[in-house]
């Protein structure tokens, strides 16, 4: 969905709240992920 048909429709404040709530623990998530990724790779490899 783009966000240009999001904005066309009429969309009540709570469901646009939940929507980027939404959005924004996605986004946390995936940093998260990624940051611990990046960091076991460099706890990990100078031992193996």
């Amino acid at each position: 969905m783009h966000t240009g048909e999001i904005c066309k429709r009429r969309i009540s404040s709570g469901e646009l709240y939940c929507y980027f709530k939404m959005r924004f623990y996605i986004g946390v998530g995936i940093f998260t992920r990624f940051l611990c990724l990046e960091f076991w790779e460099l706890l990990v490899i100078p031992y193996c």
